[in-house]
């Protein structure tokens, strides 16, 4: 369940299955649309968004804060993960997941 004093949200790159989720640059594409490009031509991404790796797959650590500050490019996050049927769980470790029962799909904002 997602709980708005819950400061961030995984998205994990494993369906609800438990298979690999078939699009491998999934997690840069989703974070991207929220990132800058840096004075070094770099890819800055968002404080809200980010890539990351979790047992070898690829994974996004998503803020809460930005169903409040930015609800269009949550929603978009949230219809991702759903659609997909991700795995998703409160923060980026999975102590917290298992002391929280959060792993499953999706995100929910009520």
């Amino acid at each position: 369940m997602f709980a708005p004093q819950q400061e961030e949200w995984v998205i994990l790159g494993r369906t609800l299955d438990g298979d690999v989720f078939a699009i491998p640059d999934w997690a840069d594409r989703l974070c991207g649309m929220l990132a800058a490009q840096a004075k070094d031509n770099r890819l800055s991404y968002s404080d809200y968004l980010h890539p990351l790796r979790i047992d070898g797959l690829p994974a996004v650590v998503m803020r809460t804060s930005l169903a409040k500050d930015d609800p269009q490019s949550f929603d978009i996050v949230k219809r991702f993960a759903e659609e997909n049927q991700l795995q998703t769980r409160l923060g980026r470790t999975m102590r917290n997941a298992e002391t929280t029962g959060a792993i499953g799909c999706c995100m929910r904002t009520s």
